[in-house]
């Protein structure tokens, strides 16, 4: 009889058990499968196959062994802490490749290792997919190095022993050369978190199970038996694959005594999370937002003794300005006792108490046993001492109750809501503002990080608009980069916001990071009013430029549209000349990039053009849907003038493009190479013949060494990095250390650049890195419209259902071929974007989109037809942004109907199957469209 050895993670609240058992059950084929902890809770592919007597079987064998030592033989190895399993991230065959824990699967190859014994006591493991052995990076013996595949090289870095503890089925995994244990970083239950090596302890998040086998295909009912795991993706171009650094410390971690640590971060705001109030709300940036008004808050979780599923948190709050009050508010209510049962007060919280000083800030245990002795928070101004608080200054709060059900113990699984209310110490006048509110947070008992939630029933229950977590079809951004829900009718404020999971030291440079896009490169203004003028900044852009401000393109970090009659300063005009044999070389006189701008603000009057790029009208095509219903299609006509006016000749190479949105960046850029690989090599045999390629662009570092692109329209850009001085030189005339040499300076219509071009870089490599981190952490709006039982409005129901069958139209119509739905992350320098499963929507792939969509201008390996698949994620907040939004690359599509009958070359059968349908199903794809 096949065996199928998976070894799944519980659903609710025991995945987070640390006493687990696992259980044979026979499945509906007469294989067999390993269930966790008795629970029907099973490996995803195998659900389908474990029938009503399985699911009641208790009395069968243990499948993990329990001897000691270990026979030589091939193994799963499971976590004892969540229930998943280790495997090569993303069945990698390179060197380097981490050792993560995911859902455990039993067709998987690389989820198998062959453990040999290779002296008395010392074993290798090694990967049966890749052949590669479990390795200690360079034999460190530093805490939190993460484990490794390597080629087996024999050396104690490669040797480990097997543990036994007690008389168990559980087993350490140590090193033989340093005696550090393996370990599932920060203790995380999340599939994706990374194995790492520590001192070896008592925590569970350190023992693992072995349970023997082989990797068995599994027959699911009336279908086909699952194909084997594909052989490793040989490269298809010479590029070198991103390498980042892991120095950073964690968002998430478990001390040695089994303590969850959350480790976040925040800012001020103006108003509570659910308050819609007009220019006063909630999403806003209030003045002076980047002058210190961030704060750390790290989250200690601690089981009760004796009761492990009884919890009692310890919030700590490190302000980066001396703070003279604080409202910490947590238990949302809704509503008063006694008042009808609808949500009567958006901003009532159970507990509206203060926060307690801790001498010293530094905590020594938790929970802190003189609590309750501690002195409250200063509730009265006081002039400050200069510079950050640090340690000086340190407010804590225990929570031992949930607030909102009668004050009853917290226990494991409570959802904890809370938010800050905060008074600065200091003279208002001097400091500028005083009094602020924070975000509202959602904290899991018993699980790290901070949870994305919306808005519970609304009427008629006894906690109206309690917040509930986000269901997972919803986690555009995964568990740790997806916002909470919109709760104060803010869309257009959706695509600005950090992540909630964002590390507490990354808050304050966050912050700052923002500012450096709202800044005039001319003047220092901010964009928006009452904040301080960035002197540092002023009278660093060129002569010539398109804008002075990142956001005066990437307003509210969305698109820019173009309009008739007007110059197209907010949208890039790359420019070139076309010579024999497709050859593309600068333009005489613009160079590169056309730079149409005038400054105008604060009595400034700056002319940075070289010439305007306007265009005057469309052409117009004519079709009919598959039932008759007429549409229009509108191409753009340019015409380019001089700065008096007069007309000029159309550069023989050209490309109009609109500055695209700025969410998710950092996610795509931490999506592994090799799976952009596999999905090109899947795309080979597609009926529909999409077939995309990576795009190869030269590293700015090294001009010898290629990388594989991935921003921009055509993917010009390997890296933020490298997109971000792309922009700041090309757009705004500011050079920086990756790109020193001014665009604007290339032709003779930039005589005026090249005066001043001498190579400098006005940016610091330190602003480059803050306007990096601030695009790598914004967070991803959660969909809406997503299926919700709970809903109680029948409008919004319906809604919901319209949204389920675009999604439906959409898969149907195939645009899931390049417009793909998953992906997931692997390592980055930001903790917070590592091994997330994300929907981007996005194969981020170069695909021929046929003659409608071409222009003239080569870039790269992409042709005048070719474009990357654009991310859809945040495309419903587009037309809050800006109601005149125009859509595809240079913003002809008026709506986004027109946007997909622009779709030709290998999008043309996905285009056709949508003319071909009912007008119903047309209207749902585009609000499925709309949900995202």
């Amino acid at each position: 009889m096949a065996t199928a050895l998976l070894l799944a993670g519980c659903s609710g609240a025991s995945q987070q058990e640390d006493d687990r058992f696992w259980v044979l059950a026979p499945d509906a084929s007469g294989q067999t499968a390993v269930m966790a902890g008795g629970s029907a809770a099973v490996g995803a592919n195998a659900a389908a196959n474990v029938n009503a007597a399985a699911r009641q079987e208790t009395a069968a064998a243990q499948q993990n062994i329990n001897v000691d030592p270990v026979p030589s033989g091939r193994y799963r190895i499971g976590s004892v802490h969540s229930g998943l399993c280790v495997e090569v991230a993303g069945g990698s065959t390179a060197n380097g490749a981490p050792l993560v824990q995911a859902a455990c699967d039993g067709t998987l190859r690389w989820q198998f290792f062959d453990i040999t014994q290779t002296a008395t006591g010392q074993y290798k493991l090694v990967n049966l997919h890749s052949g590669k052995a479990a390795d200690i990076p360079a034999g460190s013996g530093a805490n939190n190095i993460v484990i490794q595949q390597w080629d087996d090289n024999g050396t104690g870095a490669q040797r480990f022993r097997l543990q036994r503890t007690a008389v168990t089925d559980r087993y350490r995994i140590v090193n033989v050369n340093n005696g550090k244990c393996f370990n599932v970083a920060q203790a995380s239950t999340s599939p994706g978190a990374s194995l790492e090596q520590v001192t070896c302890g008592e925590a569970a998040s350190q023992l693992f199970h072995l349970a023997p086998g082989e990797p068995t295909p599994i027959r699911m009912p009336g279908s086909q038996p699952l194909i084997p795991p594909p052989p490793p993706v040989p490269p298809s171009a010479t590029y070198q694959p991103l390498l980042w650094p892991d120095d950073a410390l964690p968002v998430h971690d478990t001390l040695e005594d089994g303590t969850l640590v959350t480790r976040v971060g925040g800012r001020v705001r103006d108003r509570h999370a659910r308050e819609p109030i007009v220019d006063d709300s909630y999403q806003v940036f209030p003045p002076h937002y980047f002058e210190r008004r961030t704060h750390e808050i790290l989250i200690y979780d601690n089981a009760v003794a004796g009761d492990p599923e009884q919890r009692i948190l310890t919030v700590v709050v490190k302000p980066q300005h001396y703070w003279y009050g604080t409202n910490f508010r947590h238990g949302f209510i809704g509503r008063r006792g006694d008042d009808p049962l609808e949500p009567t007060s958006v901003a009532l919280y159970a507990d509206n108490g203060g926060m307690k000083i801790l001498p010293g800030g530094v905590l020594t245990r938790t929970p802190i046993p003189n609590y309750a002795a501690l002195g409250q928070d200063p509730n009265g101004n006081y002039t400050p001492p200069a510079g950050v608080p640090g340690n000086n200054f340190v407010l804590v709060k225990e929570i031992r109750t949930a607030a909102n059900e009668g004050h009853r113990p917290l226990r494991k699984g409570d959802l904890v809501e809370f938010e800050l209310g905060i008074f600065l110490a200091g003279n208002p006048d001097v400091i500028g503002r005083f009094n602020y509110y924070a975000e509202a947070l959602v904290y899991r008992a018993g699980a790290h990080g901070i949870v994305s939630w919306f808005r519970g029933p609304g009427y008629g229950v006894q906690r109206p608009l309690d917040s509930l977590p986000m269901p997972g079809e919803a986690l555009l951004g995964g568990p740790w980069m997806t916002l909470h829900e919109d709760t104060s009718s803010e869309p257009y404020r959706m695509l600005m916001q950090a992540s909630h999971n964002i590390a507490s030291y990354n808050m304050q440079p966050w912050v700052e990071g923002r500012r450096l896009l709202h800044t005039s490169f001319v003047s220092g203004l901010h964009s928006e009013g009452s904040n301080t003028v960035f002197t540092a900044q002023a009278g660093k852009s060129a002569p010539r430029f398109s804008q002075t401000r990142c956001v005066d393109c990437h307003a509210g970090n969305g698109k820019s549209s173009p309009a008739t009659n007007t110059p197209l300063s907010r949208l890039g005009v790359f420019v070139g000349t076309r010579g024999a044999n497709n050859t593309q070389s600068p333009d005489a006189r613009f160079g590169l990039r056309l730079q149409q701008g005038v400054y105008r603000e604060g009595g400034a009057n700056v002319d940075g053009r070289e010439a305007e790029l306007v265009l005057t009208g469309y052409t117009e095509t004519s079709g009919r849907y598959g039932d008759g219903t007429a549409y229009v299609l509108r191409k753009p006509n340019y015409a380019l003038r001089d700065r008096n006016g007069q007309a000029l000749a159309l550069p023989t190479a050209l490309s109009v493009r609109a500055a695209p949105s700025l969410v998710g960046l950092g996610l795509l850029e931490a999506v592994p190479e090799q799976a952009l690989e596999r999905l090109a090599i899947d795309q080979r045999s597609d009926a529909d013949g999409v077939a995309g390629r990576l795009q190869i662009v030269a590293d700015p570092r090294d001009a010898g060494m290629n990388r594989v692109g991935r921003f921009g329209w055509k993917a010009g850009a390997a890296t933020l990095e490298q997109q971000t001085s792309l922009a700041f030189n090309t757009d705004l005339g500011v050079t920086s250390p990756l790109m020193s040499q001014l665009e604007c300076a290339r032709g003779s219509a930039g005589a005026a650049c090249a005066q001043v071009d001498n190579g400098s870089a006005r940016l610091t490599a330190a602003d480059i890195h803050k306007t990096t981190l601030y695009l790598s952490l914004l967070g991803v709006p959660p969909r809406r419209s997503f299926d919700n039982p709970l809903e109680q409005n029948a409008q919004a129901r319906q809604l919901q259902a319209v949204v389920k069958r675009g999604q439906q139209m959409f898969e149907a119509a195939r645009c899931t071929a390049c417009h793909v739905p998953a992906l997931r992350t692997g390592h980055h320098q930001f903790v917070e974007l590592r091994y997330q499963d994300i929907k981007p929507y996005t194969d981020l792939l170069l695909h021929d989109m046929g003659p409608g969509l071409a222009d003239t201008y080569v870039e790269g390996r992409a042709t005048g037809s070719e474009w990357r698949t654009a991310p859809l994620w945040g495309l419903g907040t587009a037309a809050a942004i800006d109601p005149s939004v125009r859509y595809l690359h240079d913003g002809r599509a008026a709506t986004l109907e027109e946007a997909i009958l622009w779709h030709g070359g290998q999008a043309s059968a996905a285009k056709q199957r949508f003319e071909a349908m009912p007008l119903q199903d047309r209207r749902a794809l585009v609000e499925f469209l709309k949900s995202l």
